[in-house]
């Protein structure tokens, strides 16, 4: 398989699209308007790393203009230790279910 210059600079753009928005669909949309699958692999490769190095970088262009605009958004989350938790710590266990043949009366009696 032959890259020619046109080649590369369609990863490059990818890759740039990528970085800036932090999504991976960014190569489908190239497939797509380009209509050549024989670049696939190295548009990939580029589009997950430039999405990796970007993620690891700074916060994607959507963010940043939510911020800068002082728009409401939702914070990231904190990390924690999934491995260290069970569902016995975040469940509620004072629920009471209704099951399926259910009657008024028993939606009244859990109530």
């Amino acid at each position: 398989m032959m890259i020619t210059a046109g080649g590369y600079a369609v990863v490059g753009a990818a890759a740039l699209a990528a970085g800036v928005t932090r999504t991976v669909s960014t190569s489908v949309i190239v497939f797509e308007l380009t209509g050549q699958l024989n670049h696939m692999l190295p548009v990939l490769v580029a589009v997950l790393l430039a999405t990796g190095v970007g993620n690891a970088c700074n916060a994607s262009i959507y963010d940043t203009m939510l911020a800068l605009n002082k728009l409401p958004y939702i914070q990231p989350l904190k990390p924690h230790h999934a491995a260290r938790r069970t569902a016995t710590d975040v469940m509620d266990a004072s629920l009471v279910p209704l099951v399926t043949p259910c009657s008024y009366g028993d939606a009244l009696r859990v109530l």
